[in-house]
């Protein structure tokens, strides 16, 4: 699919644009490239996983990053069984990169308050709207990533309100992420008085289903002499997976969730 999104902030704006592939299958494979011009200059990103490590490489203001998460070290601490795709928190765990992870925060940080149903690009879907959460969602992750999620934002700079608008079921794509609107009003103000209008758009649009089988080098990183920064304790769940790692499911907790 393709991939843009532009940040209104600080009366400036900022625009970028770029692709996102995902193998699927269980495969793990992705690669997400997004460019950002600024002035004279261009900002990127590129997220690219094997489906044994996922890579991000960031060129910010000429300053450039790359770290990487150990996605085996992640599954090992997982119970992967016919039953656990029905664990919603084992679907979280496994959300690193790209579109999914985006789903992941999402689904963690609002608590979703209204769904309708809608048209968007001449396909069914849903639409979710929902407000900043102000407790832990019941059924969550636990990974350090999840738990910083619910850490206190004095920046003024966190999205307090959201709108989804993800596929309906049956459909080509099930439950695609096509856009998401996240906001801030100036009027909200946080403990340290700052405040700012914040407006945040991301869209995954025009997907379209991979008709041939890419090659494996397709999500290979380019490889060179970069220094990196290992993030896989980031995402690691509490050890054993079965002590605290997750809730028993319930009845209704099984259901597949819209989002």
């Amino acid at each position: 699919c393709k991939v843009r999104q532009s940040i209104d902030v600080y009366q400036l704006r900022v625009s970028g644009f770029g692709k996102y592939v995902r193998a699927g299958e269980g495969s793990g494979k992705l690669k997400l490239s997004l460019q950002f011009p600024a002035g004279d200059s261009m900002n990127s990103l590129l997220q690219i996983s094997d489906g044994q490590r996922l890579h991000t490489i960031e060129d910010i203001g000429g300053v450039r990053r790359r770290t990487i998460v150990d996605l085996d070290k992640v599954r090992e601490r997982l119970v992967i069984n016919n039953t656990s795709i029905l664990d919603p928190t084992v679907s979280m765990y496994l959300a690193i990169g790209g579109q999914a992870e985006a789903l992941r925060k999402l689904c963690q940080q609002y608590e979703w308050t209204e769904i309708r149903q809608g048209q968007h690009a001449g396909r069914e879907v849903w639409v979710l709207s929902g407000r900043l959460a102000s407790v832990p969602p019941r059924v969550r992750a636990h990974a350090p990533t999840d738990v910083q999620l619910q850490s206190p934002n004095q920046s003024g700079l966190l999205p307090t309100r959201a709108r989804v608008i993800v596929g309906k079921a049956p459909a080509d794509l099930p439950y695609w992420l096509y856009q998401v609107e996240q906001r801030r009003s100036d009027t909200e103000v946080t403990e340290l008085n700052n405040k700012s209008n914040l407006y945040l758009v991301t869209e995954w649009s025009e997907p379209q289903l991979v008709s041939q089988t890419l090659a494996d080098e397709f999500f290979e990183a380019t490889s060179n002499n970069d220094p990196f920064f290992e993030e896989t304790t980031n995402y690691l769940p509490p050890a054993p997976a079965t002590a605290g790692a997750r809730q028993p499911l319930t009845a209704a907790a099984a259901l597949p969730a819209p989002y």
